[in-house]
């Protein structure tokens, strides 16, 4: 009888840590709130390496990431890796990472912010997990852009 107490109580504090969405951190009028884009290209050795990362930053403490790296031989070889996280909670937010996660049980995941979103030329620019990012006009849609990436 006692182990099925055990258990049931177990149970149910597991349940209910996957049922409570977090909340997010509020960012107001913060530099990091907006969309950001990466598009990257280059020729390796004949071989060409495309890079883009898209970020979706609202006031509310949201963030949607989108990522996608693509390599392409020049013996037709493809090898691509894809990752987009839609509409986390940033748990954490200070000037070095963002932390988001979903559901208390659920993984982390840490994006490094190497140099905090900065205006130069009348462009703002941020550094995100080694990568320069440039943010996007409002008008614009960051969806749009996403959904034509393609791989060679």
């Amino acid at each position: 009888m006692l182990v099925r107490w055990a258990v049931s109580v177990l149970l149910v504090a597991f349940i209910s840590g996957c049922a409570f969405k977090n909340n997010p951190t509020p960012l107001g009028d913060s530099e990091l709130v907006g969309q950001w884009l990466h598009d990257s290209e280059e020729t390796l050795d004949g071989s060409t390496v495309i890079t883009r990362m898209a970020l979706d930053i609202t006031q509310e403490g949201y963030i949607s990431y989108h990522f996608m790296s693509c390599f392409l031989s020049k013996n037709d070889a493809k090898k691509n890796k894809t990752l987009h996280l839609l509409h986390m909670p940033m748990i954490r937010v200070t000037t070095k990472k963002i932390k988001a996660q979903t559901f208390p049980l659920t993984p982390k995941w840490e994006f490094k912010i190497n140099e905090w979103p900065s205006k130069d030329n009348d462009q703002w620019k941020m550094t995100v997990d080694n990568l320069s990012l440039d943010k996007i006009d409002d008008g614009e849609s960051i969806g749009e852009k996403i959904d034509g990436w393609r791989c060679g």
